[in-house]
């Protein structure tokens, strides 16, 4: 009779066992499924950036060469010695199109390698600014234009605000 239990007692086990292990194969299947699936969306993700980062890339190129063509060289750019200079070079390009402007604010290092920073707020004709900005992307210096703000006033005229970044020489 014990042998008997014994026995039912190890089939028992088995069948639970068996159970057990059929049910770990099911949930390892079941994971192994969802990652691949998953696996699969990453990797046409990952296909697509691939591509737009190719296609961006190439856009960049082309820009370059544009640049190369067109504008003028940041070769022969340089850098002002300090923020006087700086100003004094901006004075000149918005009084050359009669631009009024004022100097609001100056912060600036004369340390080599210092970020110089210049505030200035501005009226005149709509035109002369454009010709102002566009002598400053040509002019000898290395010069960043951040912050700008522009409004209308009557009969062709405007005014607003620039922040005109460098640095300063090295």
């Amino acid at each position: 009779m014990k042998a008997q239990k014994q026995q039912r007692l190890y089939g028992v086990l088995v069948g639970i066992t068996v159970v057990l292990l059929l049910a770990a194969q099911y949930i390892l299947q079941y994971t192994f499924t969802s990652v691949s699936v998953e696996l699969a969306t990453v990797s046409e993700s990952l296909d697509g950036l691939k591509k737009s980062a190719v296609s961006k890339s190439g856009l960049v190129d082309k820009y370059k060469q544009f640049e190369m063509t067109a504008g003028p060289s940041n070769q022969s750019k340089t850098y002002p010695e300090n923020g006087r200079e700086l100003y004094e070079v901006l004075d000149a390009v918005l009084n050359e199109h009669n631009i009024g402007h004022d100097n609001k604010s100056y912060t600036g290092g004369t340390a080599p390698g210092g970020v110089l920073q210049l505030q200035i707020t501005f009226n005149g004709p709509y035109y002369g600014l454009l010709k102002s900005l566009a002598a400053i992307r040509e002019s000898r210096y290395v010069m960043r234009i951040s912050d700008f703000k522009i409004s209308a006033k009557e009969n062709g005229q405007v005014e607003g605000s620039m922040t005109v970044l460098s640095t300063a020489r090295s």
